[in-house]
């Protein structure tokens, strides 16, 4: 007799699953040391068995649902033997069911604990919720009004900040200094278009660059400089006249950089560089036009770096010869980017560069004449987006930044993450189609948006799809004055007129031509004529009671 527990065993029956397991001969006689449960038997029906066995043959198996047992049958031809098997079908089920309540019990484990995580994340995402509360209710107590609510203070927040920009932003517009800081960045960064525009903008704030040459100085000095032109005539002891002397940079911790203007050309044989007692000097060569001046600015700054590095008072001539034919090298190089970036080939651009910059490593060459050539191809990027600013609002790159660096690698790390950053914004706006833009449509969504507090120039520029650099620009170009100086005209043109009606106080007067704050408003109406608010009423109800 067959033991049943081996049987399991051999035929891989260790689940604990209560399986009955039987082998019987070719007479249907059982071999187990165990008969079939008389019970189950009877469910099922002897014949039953009997003749699921009569229809099996060598190549196939029996399996039946048959009084909620699964009775399996199958012959072993091989050994002439027949393997019976019947298992109550609740039991399988009762193993599905001790999955089902494990795969629950761990699904629940993980809701907790991933309630929990949210939880945590919740309350450390609540915090500064609960602090702008206390600071909305902080304000509402102060201002006596419990009817606002976090999003109006919010709200509130982003207009004033909005009104408080456009206040810098007209504040810079009108101070001197900054205008002429300004312009004169414009001009050694290569973002002078348009010359005549620059001359009368200049003229403005107090610039004149009428000359027949212009050339670019740089100086090292420990002590302070009054006059560059004082300067070269006590170290020259020759007389030297400017038509205009400029400073353009002082960068820290000795170096000063001028712009100046004359008539004549200096003599033939004076020094691109000069080096006396505390005094390092270098100069750009002279030029005609205005425009050459971010490449007077290179130069200069280039020859100055060179002679720092050779040690040398005077950058020897055969010297400034080798520079001159590295720098034509690259020249026509230069020409063929100008090309494609003006084309929007730029995948083909991008590569000529970088197959530039492989020639450079190349070179045995110091840092400096490789800088000068990553400038000279910043300057032709920065001349395109100031040609374009109606389509790119993009940064000009400010060159002294490139003269910071004094490793050639992260150089050309620098030079790259530009250029990568410039071709991209190029890619971005590849198919856009040119706006169309006249002062009357500009003037129009002035008027229509001036008295809302939170205008801005930007919201005018996205309104005419064009950069809020280039709407400045045309604006001013076109009238003469800027977009903000023509909108706090509309203000205070409205102003006067509410102010005649004297029962309107002057923060409901602010409030209702775009200002939050009183006493903003009052500033720029004296600003603008030279009276307050409140002495313009009484001159307006004076004149009237005389009439």
């Amino acid at each position: 007799m067959i033991d049943n527990k081996n049987l399991n065993k051999i035929l891989g029956n260790i689940d604990n699953i209560n399986r009955n397991t039987y082998l019987l001969d070719s007479s249907g006689t059982i071999l187990n040391d165990i008969e079939i449960d008389p019970i189950v038997l009877q469910k099922i029906g002897k014949y039953t068995i009997q003749n699921l066995i009569d229809t099996i043959d060598e190549k196939n198996y029996v399996s039946q649902l048959i009084q909620g047992y699964t009775v399996y049958i199958s012959k072993l031809s091989k050994y002439n033997l027949i393997y019976l098997s019947i298992t109550a079908n609740q039991t399988l089920f009762n193993k599905v069911t001790t999955v089902q309540k494990r795969m629950l019990m761990t699904i629940f484990i993980t809701l907790i604990i991933g309630g929990f995580i949210i939880f945590l994340l919740l309350k450390a995402n609540y915090k500064p919720i609960k602090d702008l509360k206390t600071l909305s209710n902080h304000v509402n107590k102060q201002k006596k009004d419990l009817s606002k609510n976090e999003l109006d203070l919010i709200r509130t927040t982003i207009v004033e900040l909005s009104q408080r920009n456009n206040e810098l932003e007209l504040e810079l517009e009108q101070n001197l200094l900054i205008r002429q800081n300004f312009l004169l960045n414009q001009l050694i960064n290569g973002n002078i278009t348009n010359t005549e525009n620059f001359h009368r903008e200049s003229q403005q704030v107090h610039l004149n660059f009428k000359a027949n040459y212009h050339r670019i100085i740089v100086v090292k000095s420990v002590s302070p400089i009054t006059s560059i032109g004082s300067l070269l005539a006590n170290i020259t002891e020759e007389n030297f006249s400017f038509r205009y002397e400029y400073m353009i940079q002082q960068l820290p911790p000795d170096i000063i950089i001028f712009i100046i203007g004359t008539d004549h050309l200096f003599h033939e044989k004076f020094p691109k560089t000069i080096s006396k007692n505390q005094y390092q000097i270098s100069f750009s060569t002279p030029y005609t036009e205005l425009i050459y001046t971010p490449k007077a600015y290179i130069e200069a700054r280039t020859n100055f770096d060179l002679q720092t590095i050779s040690g040398s008072s005077i950058i020897d001539s055969s010297y400034v010869y080798m520079i001159e034919n590295f720098c034509k090298k690259y020249k026509n190089k230069q020409k063929f980017i100008q090309k494609l970036l003006d084309l929007g080939e730029t995948t083909e651009l991008k590569n000529s560069i970088i197959e530039m910059i492989h020639e450079l490593d190349k070179e045995k060459i110091n840092l400096a004449l490789i800088r000068n050539v990553y400038l000279e191809v910043i300057l032709i990027f920065n001349a395109f987006f100031e040609q374009n600013k109606q389509i790119f609002e993009y940064p000009n790159i400010d060159l002294a930044i490139f003269f910071e660096v004094h490793e050639k690698e992260t150089l050309k790390d620098m030079f790259l993450e530009i250029l990568d950053d410039m071709i991209s914004t190029i890619n971005e706006k590849s198919d856009m189609v040119l706006p169309t833009l006249s002062i009357a449509s500009i003037k129009k969504a002035i008027l229509d948006n001036y008295t809302d507090c939170s205008f801005s120039i930007q919201l005018i520029a996205e309104k005419f799809d064009v950069s809020a650099s280039y709407l400045s620009q045309y604006f001013k170009e076109k009238t003469g004055s800027t977009i903000l100086e023509y909108m706090t005209n509309l203000k205070i043109e409205r102003a006067k007129h509410l102010l005649q009606d004297t029962s309107i106080p002057l923060k409901k007067v602010a409030k209702q031509i775009g200002y939050i704050h009183v006493s903003s408003f009052i500033r720029r109406f004296k600003q603008v004529t030279q009276t307050t608010p409140s002495e313009y009423r009484k001159q307006f109800q004076s004149s009237h009671k005389n009439e």
